[in-house]
């Protein structure tokens, strides 16, 4: 049996179309979020212990934020195309010129010379800090022993990222970012999983 196997320059095309359409971006990061939501809302604790520093079992917690920061770097690629930039071209992922991919820090720090986000100190601190659990949510180390080592905290402690997470200041601060990069992309009124009743 003869497989079809579409033209080169199709798949190219489709390529390019889907990774510069920002809806795909935004759909990927809603998607992330709802995941992350239905692991807080079975796990508990993240709405149990208020204005504690949750030290606890942070297995759970590294995957939660791994869902949440990846949701966020979606955000970010879906702003920067809606800025008029791309982030494919001739059948490549660019990404964002200047900015490295997984580093929420280098990449809000080059969409905001784009569009303005007013992000807080404490939340260009915690989007340092959760940049990292994209690769503790996934692997069991960095790819060197001093990655991560030192990290600030906004309550001013320092430490890995999961193994201190304020409540409930940290979640306050995630739902901030998260509303700052949906208005910049006037993307506040979707509900989630929205991109699945299209």
């Amino acid at each position: 049996m003869k497989v079809y196997k579409p033209p080169s320059k199709q798949l190219i095309k489709g390529f390019e179309r889907e990774c510069n359409r920002a809806s795909a971006w935004l759909d990927k990061a809603d998607d992330l979020l709802f995941s992350s939501k239905i692991l807080c809302d079975n796990c508990g604790f993240l709405t149990t212990r208020p204005d504690d520093v949750f030290a606890g079992d942070a297995r759970i917690l590294w995957v939660i934020n791994m869902l949440r920061a990846m949701a966020i770097e979606n955000l970010f690629k879906g702003v920067w195309l809606r800025s008029g930039e791309i982030l494919a071209e001739d059948g490549s992922f660019k990404g964002i010129p200047g900015a490295s991919n997984h580093k929420l820090l280098s990449l809000a720090e080059k969409v905001a010379e784009k569009i303005e986000f007013n992000f807080s100190k404490e939340e260009y601190i915690l989007l340092d800090r959760l940049s990292y659990c994209i690769v503790f949510g996934r692997y069991p180390v960095q790819k060197n022993w001093s990655i991560g080592q030192g990290i600030p905290h906004p309550t001013g402690s320092s430490g890995l990222p999961g193994y201190q997470w304020s409540l409930p200041r940290d979640e306050i601060l995630v739902e901030s970012i998260i509303g700052k990069l949906r208005r910049a992309y006037n993307w506040s009124g979707i509900e989630t999983g929205a991109h699945l009743k299209r």
